[in-house]
């Protein structure tokens, strides 16, 4: 046996003893310290990046010298979360750095803290004491910001430029992206990226949900980015190819035979073979030369999620435009294509049915009127409603669109709107229905001609009602009161009713409209779009006319708002529809709806 020196073994211990650690990527760093709080996850305990082994590409992004920023444009239930926590902790344990992570909103950036970041400190062993408890003497640290050895986290909201354009930062990660608005300063992703300007290899991390196409920003930085698909191996065959929607085979009758057809061979591929394919999967990138890393994936993925859950949710979400905008963004990963945001004439006639005053639908179980104030004329809306044949939502008909002539500020006009709106109409199956509610336009030229007209009225369900375009306001708000005349005056989201109308009209069987009514009526109501502005530094929504005249616009959803202040009981109107609402020998019309939901008593 060869003679070993002491020394020479001190010598070599003492070495060893200052190698630098083996170079770990935030994967083999996840696997191997990794610990799932029970608070923010299912399944507690040891983090497996075999559990879900498309994470490992995204992940590892953070630690490829090419790439110097990273884009995941991802559905729910893909674990995006704690994507940005391995990180994070790789950082913070492994490669200490100046990090900054950005949320929407203060709230959101202290929940994250809190519900997220803080149990992590705490179950991660190799994380544990890094950071000093905020209740200790260790003054630098609170929730929103922390020290720990060689680097700092700083959290903050994406709209606080204050917070934003503070000291510099190596790394920034970015959660909820396209929730993110402008600040006074611009914009609030691209004031994040300069604070990494100090360091040439800074890491950027982008992740999102999309939003509306063409107005989302993770799904601009995608567009931009490598394009990776995750790409699987069909069990049947072995080629590969993406878990793509359009697929999806199943049968509404029986939800227990969910599968996705293999794009080459054709074969049933099952979900039992789901963890098969996901270990055996790669992503592919459509521009394998751009140096921005850009990820997308859907919840046909996901270990969290079944197909058939997904496909459930399809079900539920495909007769509300508005649930089915939220599964496009949540299930599919995908920016909605907001087809409903503007409308075209052509789509609108396409809903033309044959029915008239004479002999209106069989289904119509109350009917409303929206009245629109003209200097010379009054134009009158009159649709009829039901409840939608799966019982979420409302379903109308347009019977007619009319124009009563005459000088608003003369007394004849009213006296023939009055006359009108005691209309008696029948229902194909005999029932004879009256205008159970309408509302009237106080707007514009004609204000006081119209509160004139209207005292008296609101015990005959005859309300005024004025438009505010202030986003997010509720379609019918509780009403003020105008005391001069004793009235009152309902304050209506016009862009929320527009929204409204515009999702449903690419909706099937949820608005129809008379072949009585002419091309002029469906250019008025498609005459405006959404379009997206800056206000005050920050983007925001707002309608904006396409043509000069929109009065039937205007009529039908001033008509909406009737039936909303009416408050119908959709319940008890379909319990009574077999019954006549008038009897030949009383012409007034019985009302088994709800009262309009106001409070004071009118004289």
């Amino acid at each position: 046996m060869a003679y070993q020196s002491p020394i020479k073994n001190v010598l070599k211990k003492t070495l060893k003893a200052f190698e630098p650690p083996p170079r770990l990527s935030v994967t083999e760093w996840s696997d191997e310290y990794r610990v799932l709080s029970s608070e923010a996850s299912a399944m507690a305990g040891k983090y497996y990046s075999s559990f879900a082994p498309y994470q490992k590409g995204i992940m590892d992004s953070l630690t490829d010298r090419k790439i110097k920023r990273t884009v995941l444009m991802c559905s729910a239930q893909v674990g995006k979360s704690e994507i940005l926590l391995n990180m994070t902790g790789y950082i913070m344990s492994y490669n200490p750095s100046p990090l900054l992570v950005m949320l929407p909103t203060l709230s959101m950036a202290q929940a994250w803290s809190k519900e997220r970041l803080a149990p992590m400190l705490r179950d991660t062993p190799v994380l544990r004491g890094k950071v000093k408890d905020p209740r200790s003497r260790e003054a630098n640290n609170t929730t929103l910001s922390k020290q720990y050895p060689g680097g700092f986290i700083n959290i903050i909201a994406s709209n606080s430029p204050s917070s934003i354009s503070s000291r510099p930062v190596k790394v920034v990660l970015m959660d909820e992206v396209s929730r993110f608005g402008e600040t006074a300063e611009g914009s609030s992703v691209e004031l994040a990226i300069k604070r990494t300007t100090a360091f040439p290899n800074a890491k950027i991390v982008m992740v999102s949900t999309p939003t509306i196409k063409d107005h989302c920003q993770i799904e601009t930085q995608y567009e931009m980015s490598n394009k990776s698909q995750y790409h699987i191996p069909c069990h049947h065959c072995n080629a590969m190819q993406t878990l793509d929607w359009s697929r999806v085979i199943y049968d509404e009758e029986n939800l227990d035979a969910v599968h996705i057809a293999c794009e080459h061979c054709g074969a049933m591929m099952e979900e039992s073979k789901k963890t098969w394919m996901l270990k055996h999967g790669e992503w592919i990138a459509e521009h394998e030369d751009r140096q921005t890393a850009g990820f997308h994936i859907n919840e046909l993925y996901s270990p969290f999620r079944s197909w058939r859950e997904t496909v459930e949710d399809y079900l539920n979400a495909k007769q509300n435009p508005e649930m089915m905008k939220v599964w496009v963004n949540t299930a599919l990963g995908l920016p909605y294509e907001g087809e409903h945001e503007k409308i075209e004439a052509g789509d609108l006639e396409g809903k033309v049915e044959r029915f008239d005053e004479k002999l209106i639908p069989e289904r119509s179980l109350f009917m409303t009127a929206g009245i629109d104030t003209q200097m010379d004329r009054l134009e009158v809306s009159t649709m009829s409603w039901s409840v939608a044949e799966n019982g979420e939502t409302d379903e109308c008909w347009v019977i007619s669109h009319k124009i009563i002539w005459g000088l608003t500020s003369d007394r004849q006009v009213w006296r023939d709107l009055d006359e009108y709106l005691k209309t008696i109409f029948t229902t194909e199956d005999g029932r004879k229905l009256k205008i159970a509610s309408a509302c009237v336009d106080t707007g514009g030229s004609s204000t006081q001609s119209v509160y004139y007209y209207l005292r008296g009225k609101a015990r005959k369900k005859i309300f005024g009602i004025k438009g505010s375009s202030e986003q997010g306001k509720p379609l019918v708000n509780k009403p003020t009161f105008i005391q001069r005349y004793n009235i009152p005056l309902y304050i209506i989201g016009v862009d929320t009713g527009k929204d409204w109308l515009y999702a449903r009209v690419k909706a099937d069987n949820l608005i129809h409209f008379s072949d009585s009514l002419d091309a002029e009526y469906f250019l008025q109501l498609a005459s405006e779009k959404k379009k997206v502005i800056m206000r005050n530094g920050r983007q925001t929504f707002r309608y904006v006319k396409t043509r000069k005249r929109n009065e039937t616009l205007d009529c039908f959803l001033y008509s909406m708002c009737a039936k909303e202040i009416l408050n119908p009981n959709y319940e008890i109107l379909l319990k009574r529809k077999n019954n006549p609402i008038i009897s030949d020998d009383d012409d007034t019309p019985k009302q088994p709806i709800r009262r309009p939901r106001f409070k004071k008593k009118f004289i």
